[in-house]
């Protein structure tokens, strides 16, 4: 087989055919989805026509030594800057339409690449995470062009992809080659980043209702070169959730942060305890995954969470922002409610962005706007020590 060959996996409920069925259906009414939002206490936020924030898409300012510098790229993607250097997760900004993502072959957008990435020192990037194979793996190929230093650190079935672009070959570090235990981050070159990942085997949540899309193994080699496959052979494999330690010179924690590029409640167990300065969670279905947020939230105490993949993510980023179809306005609302709930619970001060968000935010959560930058203090895993 020229694509490699997919393993699909069994026991995933109802068939993909009708998971495409559904979605297509939903895709007629695409021009309905949501594009409002009021957050709990506050006033109407219209994504579609948001505030004039001149600084949204300005590199922030040089930071103190215990800040987190964040800027959410779109789709669950997020770049993090910590002491000088930098990591990237999921990054994506070519959007295909349904058809498109359904029976069209790998093609990247390299100007919404561009305009997603500016303002951001990709050359600095020392690496790239990717918690899943979904077709969202897409850009990676071109990103990695741009982040010539940045080692790749995917799944199984991404790395298999991905070897259809011979010059990442090297790059490419497969996560269950690390057995479950903890990453110390390195570029491509093999110099540390003062950052240690501890990559638990996760879960993502179904697409359509109780139905998933793109599921499987990728189990070969993919060939050259990558635009000869199709984006719905990019099947998600075993999708990770990233525990990020951020790391002083001594090699002591000087934060931690829990990042999700899907839904998922699976492997909680093996969190390590709270608390943590951030936690990145995905709106997007996770009705389907109850008591999400609630669980993790109650598990990690962040100080702050991050709420991401709440986007069209088939509609190309030029055009005006509308919630992903499925996440009506009251389910949105209903998932900054249930963040609210569970921070309360946890009874641990919250700690806002040190700059005012664009998006909409309270002292415990923001909605980020895609390609907007905050700053966060680090510190609260220092308090309790790492596990």
């Amino acid at each position: 087989m020229s694509d490699g060959r997919t393993k699909r996996l069994r026991g995933r409920g109802p068939s993909t055919l009708a998971a495409w069925l559904l979605l297509g259906i939903l895709a007629l009414a695409a021009g309905g989805c949501a594009h409002t939002l009021r957050p709990p206490g506050e006033a109407v936020y219209d994504l579609a026509d948001p505030p004039d924030c001149a600084s949204r898409f300005a590199p922030p300012p040089p930071a103190a030594r215990d800040v987190l510098a964040v800027r959410y790229l779109g789709a669950g993607g997020v770049v993090l800057g910590w002491r000088g250097h930098w990591v990237m997760t999921a990054p994506f900004f070519s959007n295909p339409g349904l058809l498109r993502a359904r029976f069209g072959r790998l093609r990247i957008d390299e100007q919404a690449v561009a305009d997603g990435l500016a303002g951001v020192p990709v050359g600095d990037v020392g690496a790239i995470l990717a918690g899943h194979s979904h077709y969202d793996l897409g850009d990676l190929p071109h990103v990695a062009e741009l982040a010539p230093g940045a080692a790749l650190y995917v799944n199984d079935s991404g790395a298999h992809a991905l070897r259809a672009v011979p010059e990442l070959v090297d790059r490419l570090r497969v996560l269950e080659d690390y057995g479950g235990g903890w990453i110390d981050l390195a570029d491509a070159a093999g110099r540390p980043l003062p950052i240690r990942v501890l990559a638990l085997p996760s879960g993502h949540a179904p697409h359509v209702w109780r139905l998933s899309l793109f599921t499987g193994e990728i189990e070969r080699d993919w060939e050259p070169p990558w635009g000869r496959h199709r984006f719905a052979a990019l099947t998600g494999g075993t999708p990770f959730a990233f525990v990020v330690e951020l790391l002083d010179e001594a090699g002591a924690v000087g934060g931690r942060l829990l990042l999700q590029d899907a839904a998922g409640a699976e492997g909680l167990d093996r969190l390590p305890d709270g608390p943590y300065d951030l936690a990145v969670l995905c709106m997007a279905s996770a009705q389907t995954v109850k008591p999400y947020p609630r669980d993790v939230l109650a598990r990690v105490e962040p100080r702050h969470v991050l709420v991401t993949h709440y986007e069209n993510f088939f509609r190309h980023p030029s055009r005006p922002l509308q919630l992903v179809p499925l996440l009506y306005r009251w389910r949105a609302e209903r998932f900054l409610r249930w963040t609210n709930d569970a921070l309360a619970a946890a009874g641990r001060p919250p700690a806002p962005p040190l700059s005012r968000p664009c998006g909409p935010s309270q002292d415990g959560w923001t909605l980020p706007l895609p390609g907007e930058w905050l700053q966060l203090a680090a510190g609260a895993a220092s308090e309790e020590g790492s596990p």
